[in-house]
């Protein structure tokens, strides 16, 4: 029996990695889009590729996946979303000899005054950066992003990177 579910995890795990492999030069910018393109488009192979290692296994090995009640909202604030960033914070820490790095992605103002919803990522150290453990959009309040550092000069570079893109595509 583990030697199955080995097999399964590794099946997993390479079937999904191999599709839509992350560019260790991807921003957080390109990013959130394809995340959010993975989302509004139910795409569960570009999903796995930019989640966690039991976020991909979540994704890939639970047939309901986009229907339970959670992921069913998250795909509903994915489709309201306006391709706009507001902002992104970062919050660095050091765990060993590890360095994690936490970017919490601004998308809009919810409903609800002083709430926003987001997408968390993490990066350990040098790493590429995935959807933190359970991804989807989450509601918080404006504050709890506030905490956050506000890395404006990455942020700008990340949009005037993206606008040459899609000038470029555009050409």
């Amino acid at each position: 029996m583990k030697k199955l579910i080995l097999v399964w995890v590794a099946v997993v795990f390479m079937s999904t990695t191999n599709l839509f492999a992350q560019s260790p030069t991807d921003t957080l910018f390109q990013i959130t889009n394809k995340v959010m393109k993975a989302y509004k488009t139910q795409n569960t192979d570009l999903l796995a590729a930019y989640s966690s290692f039991y976020g991909k296994l979540e994704v890939t090995g639970n047939k309901d996946y986009w229907s339970e009640e959670d992921v069913v909202k998250t795909v509903e604030r994915a489709k309201n979303w306006d391709g706009k960033i507001r902002g992104i914070g970062y919050q660095t820490m050091k765990m060993g000899g590890t360095t994690l790095k936490n970017a919490l992605v601004y998308l809009y103002d919810a409903p609800d005054p002083g709430k926003i919803y987001t997408l968390q990522f993490t990066k350990k150290d040098s790493g590429n950066w995935f959807l933190s453990m359970m991804g989807g959009i989450e509601e918080y309040d404006k504050s709890h992003f506030d905490n956050f550092k506000q890395d404006m000069d990455e942020f700008q570079k990340a949009v005037e990177n993206a606008v040459k893109q899609s000038s470029a595509g555009q050409n």
